[in-house]
């Protein structure tokens, strides 16, 4: 199909002018482009001289009125930002029937230097968790053996991240417009809404300044300390990652680990998010559960925006459900516990012990297998920049559109790459010679 001939329909984005600025690039490349709008936030940040569509019917009919517009309008691709939200799994299943194209973007494993770009699934929905540690070495090329040495000089910019979704709730408070698929009292819940991240973000400062206290108190006790590092919960809808009840349930198991195993002098350090939304029932119920396993005067809680390496590097054990944290832990080294069903747990990076072995003594991970893996991510799926940040939005769109319009996915292209670099090595090679092929079929 001509590139000239690509129709790409956006959904659900992040917040901020991501969706907007990838549109008119696409657009600039000879692509249409179009969007579906759920809500005033999407208005909002898509301008109105590009097309666009509403949806203001239930989300159970969303996969019908979609496979009209897709029909209608001739979709060739569609754009997702996370690949959980019922209205993007219900346009994977219409795609997958349909031969439609789907390019689905997110704060993915090497978060916040980079962005993940996939096509057709993403963390553990994709290819990745398909391709063994042989391969991989196969893939990568050997003079890229630092590239994964290398981080942007971009930092996501979670201030301003939190300044889009205030934007955002106010927006949504005070304009319905018939884009909110809600109760007659949807105002109730948008106020209360409103009110807890308004709330997360003026307390912010107060909340970080006591966890640097509390920070220099651990480190400076020389007391043995085990660290559970959890991100922000309150946008779990938008990732693969678990919600509040999943992130409780994995504080839940770690206390009963530490309760069996350690001394009682020892230290457990819990690092959250000071702007999450849920911040405050998050650390409420974490205190719940210490002093229902008997320990709360060995749990300590600790708001930090970005994980403190000074935490990490004099830590006896992390424990994370989150890919990103999971990441940082796993370059230094440490021994790192996450959940088994994140990429870095299927792929055998985190520690396979139960947790009460695990804190009592702890297998450190395989260093080469990860340095590995992480060169693997940045010559297929994860592009340096930020989805908020002005740096970092100026960084991906310098990538992502070319990989858009691109005939072939990240995964497939590093396949082809490969093959063509063993066939031109076996082709200079003497008589006789052997040369291993990758096994790809899967991916063509």
């Amino acid at each position: 199909m001509p590139e000239t001939a690509r129709h790409f329909l956006f959904l659900q984005g992040p917040r901020g002018p991501l969706f907007e600025r990838l549109a008119r690039q696409l657009a600039a490349r000879g692509a249409n482009v179009r969007r579906v709008l759920f809500t005033t936030s999407d208005r909002a940040d898509w301008p109105s001289d590009l097309p666009a569509s509403k949806f203001s019917e239930p989300l159970a009919a969303f996969k019908n009125w979609l496979s009209a517009d897709v029909i209608a309008h001739q979709v060739t691709d569609l754009v997702l930002f996370g690949d959980v939200q019922e209205a993007h799994r219900h346009a994977l299943e219409l795609a997958e029937d349909d031969g439609v194209t789907v390019h689905i973007l997110g704060e993915g494993y090497l978060h916040p230097d980079f962005v993940t770009y996939e096509r057709g699934g993403a963390q553990e929905f994709g290819e990745l968790t398909e391709a063994t540690m042989a391969e991989m070495a196969d893939l990568v090329e050997p003079q890229e053996s630092r590239r994964g040495d290398f981080v942007p000089a971009c930092r996501a910019d979670i201030v301003r991240k939190w300044w889009l979704e205030t934007r955002d709730l106010s927006r949504q408070l005070t304009d319905r417009s018939g884009f909110e698929n809600s109760s007659k009292y949807w105002w109730l819940f948008r106020l209360h809404a409103v009110a807890m991240h308004l709330a997360a973000g003026l307390l912010a400062p107060l909340r970080v300044c006591l966890g640097r206290t509390r920070k220099a108190w651990v480190l400076r006790s020389g007391r043995v300390y085990h660290l559970i590092l959890l991100g922000a919960v309150s946008e779990r809808h938008l990732k693969a990652l678990p919600d509040r009840d999943a992130a409780l349930a994995f504080v839940e198991r770690a206390f009963t680990g530490f309760r069996a195993s350690c001394a009682p002098d020892e230290l457990l350090v819990v690092k959250l998010e000071p702007l999450d939304a849920d911040r405050v029932r998050l650390g409420n119920d974490i205190s719940i559960l210490a002093r229902s396993h008997q320990i709360s005067s060995q749990v300590v809680l600790i708001d930090a925006g970005r994980v403190m390496t000074d935490l990490i590097d004099e830590s006896r054990t992390v424990l994370t459900p989150e890919p990103a944290e999971a990441d940082h832990v796993l370059r230094r080294g440490w021994p790192v516990a996450c959940d088994p069903v994140s990429v870095f747990g299927q792929l055998g990076l985190g520690s396979d012990q139960d947790l009460a072995a695990f804190l009592r003594a702890p297998a450190r991970p395989d260093r080469t297998r990860y340095w590995l893996l992480r060169r693997f991510l940045t010559s297929t799926s994860q592009l340096a920049g930020s989805c908020y940040a002005p740096s970092g939005l100026r960084r991906l769109l310098a990538l992502l559109p070319d990989a858009m319009l691109a005939q072939e996915d990240p995964y497939s292209a590093c396949y082809r790459r490969a093959e063509e670099r063993l066939a031109d090595a076996a082709f200079s090679a003497p008589p006789g010679a052997s040369s291993r092929r990758i096994r790809h079929e899967r991916l063509h």
